[in-house]
């Protein structure tokens, strides 16, 4: 919750704008650029209307509880079995890996991976399939990616010759389920076009390792360590099928595709990292170095806001126009804007990143003059224009 009271950033702008305060009718039957994660916009949907407050530090509350429970389940779990250090290691770099830091706003990622951790406890530690089912369908409806853990643990649970009939209703009823909360938006969410990224795997596979040198090396050498210890088929079959979650994405080129989208395979390493901790107690420093490495990057942006939108509708009190995201980026703090040529200010989201939006800035604007320091946004008026705008 540090820093909870910063602005919401583009993504949550939007939800918080068409999804978290509209009708629970809005949360299952409409699509907005793929930031309505249904379950997690109906949760802030009654948190709205119970407290009703829509400030930033309350929406926040939510998805940090989520976030806190799947560190404290994992933790606690893990440590029952495999000792306090191995499960101290798991929560501590669950609750730092970047998939999860960066996401520190009303987004759905959190309670997928709580749905995600809980999965995996029942499968792993306690056998429950009504556990299952029940995280199955809130993780699927929150972010249809958390299948891709489920079927991995369904083909543990195969190859060990556990798939009883049971679990085979479990999962089939939870995937049901959660696929169901999108049915009444399916004819908005298929976006037609593809675009192929080459360098998907090799982003995934960074973020993943934590993003940054020190952290891949570390949670590398706790990787390698516990596959020393020979792993049983069923383990390598699952992570074989998480890995497809990479791969099949990937050349199938859905037009929105993110590395952060490997956030369902976090637990699966927080888990590993704990079983190399197991088999040597020494390796906790190891772990600790990739969770101090992960996190000390981001920590300097956790009370930023990441986009001026507050700032800028406090002293634009006339007409905003903007293109691309500023629409719907602003669109919750600046409810009236617009895109159009006469507005005293304007607003444009890293017009060097998005070409498209560029292009069609100098047409509306051929006057006009960016300031883009570190990516961010700025408001410029007519008048600060020098008189040889900068293109």
């Amino acid at each position: 919750m540090i820093g909870a009271d910063r602005a919401f950033n583009y993504d949550a702008s939007v939800t918080m704008q068409n999804f978290v305060t509209g009708s629970v009718g809005d949360v299952f039957t409409r699509q907005t650029v793929y930031n309505n994660h249904p379950l997690l916009s109906l949760v802030e949907h009654v948190v709205s209307s119970v407290t009703g407050s829509v400030d930033e530090s309350t929406m926040r509350f939510a998805p940090a509880l989520f976030a806190a429970s799947a560190v404290g389940i994992l933790t606690w779990r893990v440590a029952a079995r495999w000792g306090l250090a191995a499960g101290i290691v798991g929560g501590v770099l669950l609750a730092t890996h970047p998939t999860l830091t960066s996401q520190r706003d009303v987004r759905g990622y959190t309670l997928a991976v709580l749905a995600i951790v809980l999965m995996g406890v029942a499968v792993l530690d306690i056998g429950s399939p009504a556990l299952f089912a029940v995280a199955l369908a809130v993780g699927v409806g929150t972010h249809v990616y958390a299948a891709i853990p489920a079927a991995a643990l369904l083909v543990f649970l195969w190859s060990s010759g556990a798939l009883t009939s049971k679990w085979r209703l479990a999962g089939a009823v939870g995937f049901v389920a959660g696929l169901a909360c999108y049915a009444g938006m399916i004819h908005e969410m298929g976006r037609k076009g593809r675009v192929f990224r080459p360098r998907f795997p090799i982003d995934a596979g960074w973020e993943l390792l934590g993003g940054g040198i020190i952290a891949a090396i570390a949670l590398s050498c706790l990787l390698l360590l516990a596959l020393r210890q020979r792993p049983p088929t069923p383990i390598l079959l699952g992570a074989a099928v998480t890995s497809l979650g990479v791969f099949g994405p990937w050349l199938l080129a859905p037009v929105d595709l993110y590395p952060r989208f490997v956030y369902y395979a976090v637990p699966a390493l927080a888990l590993a990292a704990s079983a190399a901790v197991k088999y040597d107690r020494r390796l906790f420093i190891v772990g600790f170095i990739a969770a101090v490495a992960m996190l000390a990057p981001s920590l300097r942006t956790w009370t930023h806001d990441e986009l001026p939108n507050r700032q800028l509708a406090q002293v634009a009190r006339g007409r905003v126009c903007g293109v691309g995201y500023p629409v719907e980026a602003l669109r919750w703090y600046k409810p009236d804007i617009v895109v159009g040529t006469d507005c005293p200010v304007v607003a444009i989201l890293r017009p060097e990143a998005i070409q498209k939006d560029a292009a069609t800035a100098r047409v509306l604007w051929p006057a006009l003059c960016w300031s883009v320091p570190s990516a961010e946004l700025r408001a410029r008026t007519s008048q600060e224009c020098p008189v040889s705008p900068r293109p």
